[in-house]
């Protein structure tokens, strides 16, 4: 690479880090104990917040029915936020309240993923009343070196690898 190349890639890597720290929180629409009571105006000021976030909000289907994201917000809240969820390992609790099916596997990593892309911030927003620059989630890096463990073993048990899922780093 030559040294025009490196100065443009230094650049645009400067550009990239300064919109990110540029990114602030909006102002709650609502307080926590409104958008716990309320499922319309948690509903409302979440798909206004992502619309001024500008991040894609869709509602996730689990088990063949809508996620409530409204219950999924209120359960972990009320054990003190995500952060304290995760430490705490509280998911089992947070899971007990949707009912799933027996047959919906994995529910704690899928929901888990779905608070972390779709209910972090706003809990930062509407819970923690935080302002400013993003709060980046806690233990985001171990949430990625976890999926990728988790994809590698289930591809050697279904390949009859169990030699591979013995050794140790």
């Amino acid at each position: 690479m030559g040294e025009e190349e490196e100065e443009m890639e230094e650049h645009k890597v400067a550009v990239e880090e300064e919109e990110v720290q540029a990114q602030v929180y909006p102002a709650p629409l609502h307080s926590h104990e409104e958008v716990v009571r309320d499922k319309l105006a948690f509903m409302e000021s979440l798909r206004r917040f992502h619309s001024s976030m500008s991040t894609k909000f869709m509602i996730p289907v689990i088990g063949g029915r809508e996620l409530d994201l409204h219950l999924l917000y209120v359960e972990v809240t009320q054990r003190g936020g995500l952060a304290k969820v995760i430490e705490e390992k509280k998911w089992r609790e947070v899971i007990a309240a949707f009912k799933f099916p027996p047959t919906t596997t994995s529910a704690s990593f899928v929901l888990r993923r779905y608070y972390l892309s779709l209910l972090h911030h706003y809990e930062q927003v509407y819970y923690f009343r935080a302002q400013g620059g993003l709060i980046p989630p806690a233990g985001e890096t171990i949430d990625r070196c976890c999926h990728l463990f988790l994809c590698v073993r289930s591809f050697c048990e279904r390949n009859g690898m169990r030699r591979a899922l013995q050794t140790r780093c």
